[in-house]
């Protein structure tokens, strides 16, 4: 455990969630305490990083849990904990990294600093401000209704403005899905999976696809895939996403392509000033004319170069022929098991691990290229 937040690894993919709540050392409500332990767990296994408050209540029970999770899968909790406190607060959980900070407004703004997004569960009032502060911020926001006070007052306040500022990615029906009662530990675990398994990566993809359309600079990573597997290249830039505010990386997909402009020659031209591409290979990938015929062709000529200066990647998504269809794959970087599609993966939280890996060997790879 450490008093100093140092800065992210060159290549981390990290994405981190702030979890706000209820702060008492006695009396917080079953509901909170079951959806802060199904919440800490599902967190961990899908590899998000946590920031809490160190506070008793629902910040002691959402680290424990996430703890225990990290523990489990021998992940080092330096690496995905954040612990924010005031200067004189006491540790109650050691492990991760600690923040100290002022007592007051900076003790309900300084977690959103390190934040891609923030839930909320339970509250008896600083809470409703951290979900405001998120509101200004337009980070993702997920106020767990079902477990009351401020996170029910900022789950029926977001329905309100729905029309107004809606939560990013999503629309209101996914969204009043997070004002479900929780019962019992399996309801509380299964409003967790859809959470972090769902809202969470739509809502974060939609929010970066909005900073990103403000950046400028050439791409280094090219993402060839399939108009119908759009929801993969959403997950895996929002894995990216962490680097590419450090202007460590930057990636590109036919949705950016800019509007009252010829889009073949765009799309070439970003071919030929990449650093680097990945192949997302799906039964419509292999299937798709256009990539077989222009996209697979271009990349793979630079890939043939002699000068050594561009890295072509594939991953295997989802079971099809590509043996048959795509016999050039072959001769190009698998990441991954080539037989083994990641589709396959037992749980949302095992594709979220392997996306991880793909995306840190994309970015390790260019790394090396620039040394």
């Amino acid at each position: 455990m450490t008093d100093v937040f140092p800065a992210s690894n060159a290549y981390g993919s990290r994405r981190w969630v702030v979890v706000a709540g209820t702060g008492l050392q006695f009396g917080t409500s079953r509901t909170a305490v079951r959806a802060a332990r199904a919440l800490g767990a599902s967190l961990a296994q899908h590899r998000y990083g946590l920031v809490a408050g160190g506070w008793h209540g629902v910040d002691y029970v959402v680290t424990d849990a996430f703890l225990h999770s990290l523990a489990q899968q021998g992940l080092p909790a330096d690496d995905h904990l954040i612990q924010v406190l005031t200067k004189d607060q006491e540790v109650l959980i050691p492990g991760g990294r600690i923040v100290r900070t002022e007592a007051g407004a900076r003790e309900w703004s300084e977690p959103q600093k390190y934040a891609d997004a923030v839930v909320l569960i339970g509250g008896l009032g600083g809470t409703y401000y951290t979900w405001l502060g998120a509101l200004h911020d337009g980070l993702p926001r997920f106020p767990l209704g079902g477990t009351g006070g401020d996170a029910r007052r900022a789950f029926k306040e977001s329905v309100d403005l729905w029309e107004l500022i809606p939560v990013p990615g999503l629309n209101l029906q996914e969204f009043e899905a997070l004002g479900r009662p929780m019962r019992s530990d399996a309801d509380a675990d299964a409003l967790a999976r859809y959470l972090v398994g769902q809202l969470l990566t739509k809502s974060l993809a939609a929010a970066d696809a909005r900073s990103r359309a403000d950046s400028t600079g050439s791409p280094s990573i090219f993402i060839s895939y399939s108009r119908r597997d759009a929801p993969w290249v959403d997950r895996l830039r929002t894995l990216f996403r962490p680097m590419e505010r450090r202007g460590a990386v930057s990636t590109w997909s036919d949705a950016d392509l800019l509007a009252g402009q010829a889009w073949e020659p765009q799309l070439l031209a970003t071919i030929a000033a990449s650093k680097a591409a990945l192949l997302l290979v799906t039964p419509a990938f292999i299937q798709s004319e256009y990539v077989r015929r222009v996209e697979l062709p271009a990349l793979l000529a630079r890939a043939r170069a002699p000068s050594q200066q561009f890295r072509l990647f594939w991953v295997l998504l989802e079971p099809c022929d590509w043996k048959a269809v795509m016999p050039e794959l072959a001769e190009v970087q698998a990441i991954g098991d080539p037989a083994r599609p990641l589709r396959r993966s037992h749980s949302s939280a095992d594709e979220q691990v392997l996306l991880i890996s793909v995306v840190d060997k994309v970015a390790h790879s260019l790394f090396a290229l620039s040394r």
